[in-house]
């Protein structure tokens, strides 16, 4: 049975223009693993949108809602800082 529409999918816009030089976070393209504010995120998946489409391709999965997976979130930063933060996540799903 095919799928519709999955609500609960998570890409990391690692090449966007967007996140670079945002403070906290560092990309190691060589490792593929993402640093946000001193934690690791090494789920190369969840940096590669091709994945995501092969995934979806193999469930038979139509469309997906995208967003940023829970280690993004980043509570912490002031009202400030958080815009600035999910506007360049928004702009980095948007490119994808």
């Amino acid at each position: 049975m095919a799928i519709v529409l999955d609500t609960h999918t998570h890409l990391v816009p690692v090449q966007s223009r967007h996140l670079s030089g945002v403070r906290g976070i560092e990309w190691d393209a060589a490792t593929e693993e993402l640093l946000v504010d001193g934690k690791t995120i090494g789920m190369k998946q969840l940096f590669r949108p091709s994945a995501l489409i092969d995934w979806m391709d193999r469930f038979s999965i139509g469309h997906a809602w995208v967003s940023p997976p829970p280690p993004l979130f980043r509570p912490h930063l002031d009202a400030g800082a958080a815009g600035e933060w999910a506007r360049a996540l928004t702009a980095g799903l948007d490119e994808i």
